[in-house]
């Protein structure tokens, strides 16, 4: 095991040196993470504090720029790694606030995405009929917009409902669809 751990920390020693002397360009540049970029779910794992404070000052700007979108995304994001940190009560108040701007932007499949993100947080606080509420939103959204992989992951979550409540005829079909 030794023998094996130390030909892979050979390998990554310069990958953490290519990352680490990036970081640190982006630091001396004075450079935000940008909102179009999506971090990887590793990078919000284990570094979901900086993640969150990035995400944090670029939802400041955008609300002092007057850019609900940008805000929005951030918010949704946040509330992303709020769940993934199981601070669920958080997570909620996040995602329905990215829920009234993608409203009043008119963006739907952003808000579909959103709709079922905000979904997942209900059925984790047993409120059944709620979560199903916003799976169903999400489906109609996705399914006006033609998006297949929109209605494919809403299928899955209305699939993983109603196996929580152990109807699982149903449940196995909208996971098989």
């Amino acid at each position: 095991y030794y023998f094996v751990f130390m030909r892979s920390s050979r390998f990554l020693l310069p990958v953490y040196a290519c990352l680490l002397s990036t970081a640190l360009f982006a630091q001396q540049a004075n450079m935000a993470i940008p909102v179009v970029s999506r971090p990887s779910r590793a990078f919000q794992r284990l570094y979901a504090d900086t993640a969150f404070l990035s995400l944090k000052k670029t939802f400041a700007k955008a609300l002092a720029d007057h850019d609900k979108l940008t805000a929005a995304i951030c918010l949704r994001r946040m509330g992303k790694i709020c769940y993934q940190l199981t601070n669920y009560p958080q997570a909620l108040v996040y995602h329905l606030q990215a829920d009234k701007f993608f409203r009043e932007k008119k963006q739907d499949l952003l808000r579909a995405e959103n709709l079922n993100d905000i979904g997942m947080v209900f059925q984790l606080y047993k409120q059944k009929e709620l979560a199903k509420q916003h799976f169903d939103e999400a489906f109609a959204n996705n399914k006006v917009l033609h998006n297949e992989a929109g209605i494919a992951v809403t299928h899955g979550k209305i699939g993983q409902w109603h196996m929580s409540r152990q109807h699982y005829d149903s449940g196995f079909y909208y996971l098989r669809m």
